[in-house]
Protein backbone atom coordinates (compact mmCIF):
# COMPACT_ATOMS: atom_id res chain seq x y z
CA UNK A 1 0.00 0.00 0.00
CA UNK A 2 2.80 2.47 0.83
CA UNK A 3 4.36 1.84 -2.57
CA UNK A 4 1.12 3.02 -4.25
CA UNK A 5 1.30 6.28 -2.33
CA UNK A 6 4.96 6.57 -3.29
CA UNK A 7 4.11 6.04 -6.99
CA UNK A 8 1.26 8.51 -6.78
CA UNK A 9 3.55 11.13 -5.25
CA UNK A 10 6.18 10.45 -7.91
CA UNK A 11 3.57 10.82 -10.64
CA UNK A 12 2.26 13.99 -9.07
CA UNK A 13 5.79 15.39 -8.89
CA UNK A 14 6.40 14.53 -12.55
CA UNK A 15 3.13 16.18 -13.54
CA UNK A 16 3.94 19.33 -11.58
CA UNK A 17 7.41 19.42 -13.10
CA UNK A 18 5.94 19.18 -16.59
CA UNK A 19 3.42 21.91 -15.88
CA UNK A 20 5.63 24.36 -14.07
CA UNK A 21 9.12 23.36 -15.14
CA UNK A 22 8.58 24.19 -18.79
CA UNK A 23 6.56 27.34 -18.47
CA UNK A 24 8.18 30.70 -18.41
CA UNK A 25 7.01 33.45 -16.07
CA UNK A 26 4.53 35.96 -17.38
CA UNK A 27 6.42 38.91 -18.72
CA UNK A 28 3.67 40.29 -20.87
CA UNK A 29 2.03 42.11 -17.98
CA UNK A 30 3.05 45.74 -17.57
CA UNK A 31 5.48 46.47 -14.76
CA UNK A 32 2.93 48.85 -13.30
CA UNK A 33 -0.76 47.95 -13.32
CA UNK A 34 -1.15 51.71 -13.81
CA UNK A 35 0.25 51.30 -17.31
CA UNK A 36 -2.88 49.50 -18.44
CA UNK A 37 -4.32 52.00 -20.93
CA UNK A 38 -7.90 51.21 -19.94
CA UNK A 39 -7.32 52.83 -16.55
CA UNK A 40 -6.41 56.19 -18.08
CA UNK A 41 -9.21 55.82 -20.61
CA UNK A 42 -11.57 55.44 -17.65
CA UNK A 43 -10.33 58.68 -16.09
CA UNK A 44 -10.72 60.50 -19.41
CA UNK A 45 -14.21 59.05 -19.88
CA UNK A 46 -15.32 60.22 -16.42
CA UNK A 47 -13.95 63.71 -17.11
CA UNK A 48 -15.81 63.80 -20.43
CA UNK A 49 -19.03 62.72 -18.69
CA UNK A 50 -18.66 65.61 -16.24
CA UNK A 51 -18.26 68.00 -19.17
CA UNK A 52 -21.14 66.45 -21.12
CA UNK A 53 -23.44 66.78 -18.11
CA UNK A 54 -23.13 70.55 -18.54
CA UNK A 55 -24.63 70.50 -22.07
CA UNK A 56 -28.11 71.29 -20.79
CA UNK A 57 -26.81 74.01 -18.53
CA UNK A 58 -28.18 77.52 -18.83
CA UNK A 59 -27.67 80.57 -16.64
CA UNK A 60 -27.30 78.39 -13.54
CA UNK A 61 -23.90 77.33 -14.89
CA UNK A 62 -22.55 80.85 -15.01
CA UNK A 63 -20.03 81.64 -12.31
CA UNK A 64 -20.13 85.06 -10.65
CA UNK A 65 -16.34 85.26 -10.57
CA UNK A 66 -13.44 84.04 -12.64
CA UNK A 67 -12.04 80.66 -11.68
CA UNK A 68 -8.38 79.96 -12.39
CA UNK A 69 -7.60 76.74 -14.26
CA UNK A 70 -4.46 75.49 -16.02
CA UNK A 71 -4.15 76.07 -19.73
CA UNK A 72 -4.55 72.81 -21.55
CA UNK A 73 -3.08 73.50 -24.97
CA UNK A 74 -0.34 71.03 -25.84
CA UNK A 75 2.49 71.30 -28.34
CA UNK A 76 3.35 67.61 -28.64
CA UNK A 77 6.81 68.24 -30.13
CA UNK A 78 7.80 70.42 -27.19
CA UNK A 79 6.08 68.14 -24.69
CA UNK A 80 7.96 65.07 -25.94
CA UNK A 81 11.24 66.92 -25.40
CA UNK A 82 10.21 68.07 -21.92
CA UNK A 83 11.87 66.25 -19.03
CA UNK A 84 9.67 63.86 -17.10
CA UNK A 85 10.15 65.84 -13.87
CA UNK A 86 8.96 69.01 -15.59
CA UNK A 87 5.88 67.22 -16.91
CA UNK A 88 5.23 65.76 -13.48
CA UNK A 89 5.45 69.16 -11.82
CA UNK A 90 3.07 70.58 -14.42
CA UNK A 91 0.57 67.80 -13.73
CA UNK A 92 0.71 68.33 -9.96
CA UNK A 93 0.35 72.10 -10.30
CA UNK A 94 -2.64 71.65 -12.60
CA UNK A 95 -4.31 69.19 -10.26
CA UNK A 96 -3.77 71.54 -7.33
CA UNK A 97 -5.34 74.38 -9.31
CA UNK A 98 -8.42 72.24 -9.92
CA UNK A 99 -8.50 71.09 -6.29
CA UNK A 100 -8.45 74.67 -5.01
CA UNK A 101 -10.99 75.80 -7.62
CA UNK A 102 -13.66 73.26 -6.70
CA UNK A 103 -14.50 74.68 -3.24
CA UNK A 104 -14.70 78.15 -4.80
CA UNK A 105 -17.07 76.85 -7.47
CA UNK A 106 -19.21 75.16 -4.81
CA UNK A 107 -19.52 78.48 -2.95
CA UNK A 108 -20.61 80.30 -6.08
CA UNK A 109 -23.20 77.91 -7.50
CA UNK A 110 -26.67 77.57 -6.08
CA UNK A 111 -28.09 74.69 -8.13
CA UNK A 112 -27.91 71.47 -6.06
CA UNK A 113 -27.42 69.23 -9.10
CA UNK A 114 -24.37 71.29 -10.04
CA UNK A 115 -23.04 70.87 -6.51
CA UNK A 116 -23.34 67.11 -7.03
CA UNK A 117 -21.19 67.42 -10.16
CA UNK A 118 -18.57 69.42 -8.29
CA UNK A 119 -18.55 66.80 -5.52
CA UNK A 120 -18.10 64.10 -8.15
CA UNK A 121 -15.28 66.04 -9.80
CA UNK A 122 -13.55 66.45 -6.42
CA UNK A 123 -13.71 62.67 -5.84
CA UNK A 124 -12.51 62.12 -9.40
CA UNK A 125 -9.48 64.34 -8.91
CA UNK A 126 -8.66 62.66 -5.58
CA UNK A 127 -8.75 59.28 -7.36
CA UNK A 128 -6.52 60.61 -10.11
CA UNK A 129 -4.05 61.91 -7.52
CA UNK A 130 -3.97 58.49 -5.82
CA UNK A 131 -3.46 56.84 -9.18
CA UNK A 132 -0.54 59.12 -10.04
CA UNK A 133 1.07 58.62 -6.64
CA UNK A 134 0.95 54.87 -7.25
CA UNK A 135 2.33 55.27 -10.75
CA UNK A 136 5.58 56.93 -9.86
CA UNK A 137 5.98 55.59 -6.34
CA UNK A 138 6.26 59.05 -4.86
CA UNK A 139 3.83 61.73 -3.97
CA UNK A 140 3.64 65.22 -5.21
CA UNK A 141 7.18 66.46 -5.73
CA UNK A 142 6.58 70.17 -6.00
CA UNK A 143 6.53 72.83 -3.36
CA UNK A 144 3.22 74.61 -2.97
CA UNK A 145 5.04 77.91 -3.50
CA UNK A 146 6.11 76.65 -6.93
CA UNK A 147 2.76 77.27 -8.60
CA UNK A 148 3.91 79.26 -11.63
CA UNK A 149 2.05 77.76 -14.54
CA UNK A 150 0.23 78.99 -17.60
CA UNK A 151 -3.32 79.60 -16.44
CA UNK A 152 -6.54 81.00 -17.75
CA UNK A 153 -9.90 81.89 -16.30
CA UNK A 154 -13.30 80.32 -16.80
CA UNK A 155 -16.70 81.83 -16.10
CA UNK A 156 -19.00 78.83 -16.63
CA UNK A 157 -19.22 75.32 -15.27
CA UNK A 158 -19.16 73.98 -18.82
CA UNK A 159 -15.81 75.67 -19.46
CA UNK A 160 -14.47 74.51 -16.10
CA UNK A 161 -15.22 70.88 -16.94
CA UNK A 162 -13.98 71.32 -20.52
CA UNK A 163 -10.59 72.46 -19.22
CA UNK A 164 -10.55 69.58 -16.76
CA UNK A 165 -11.41 67.06 -19.48
CA UNK A 166 -8.72 68.44 -21.79
CA UNK A 167 -6.19 68.46 -18.94
CA UNK A 168 -6.83 64.76 -18.26
CA UNK A 169 -7.09 63.82 -21.92
CA UNK A 170 -3.99 65.61 -23.15
CA UNK A 171 -1.58 66.35 -20.35
CA UNK A 172 -2.17 63.59 -17.80
CA UNK A 173 -2.54 60.82 -20.38
CA UNK A 174 0.67 61.88 -22.16
CA UNK A 175 2.55 62.02 -18.86
CA UNK A 176 1.35 58.54 -17.86
CA UNK A 177 2.30 57.23 -21.31
CA UNK A 178 5.81 58.66 -20.93
CA UNK A 179 6.25 57.19 -17.45
CA UNK A 180 5.08 53.77 -18.64
CA UNK A 181 7.39 53.83 -21.66
CA UNK A 182 10.36 54.64 -19.43
CA UNK A 183 9.39 51.93 -16.96
CA UNK A 184 9.17 49.22 -19.60
CA UNK A 185 12.68 49.90 -20.93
Amino acid sequence: MWWRVNLALGGLFALLLMLFGYTKPLDSLPLHPHCNSTVMEGFAKEAKELHSAMDACTDSCNLRENITVPKTGVNFNERDKMERDMQEAEIWRGLMLFMTAIPKVKEIITDSSLKNHTDKSYRHIRSLISFLKGLNGKGETMRTSDLAQATTYVQTMKDFFLYYFNFVRWKVKQYVKKVCQNTQR
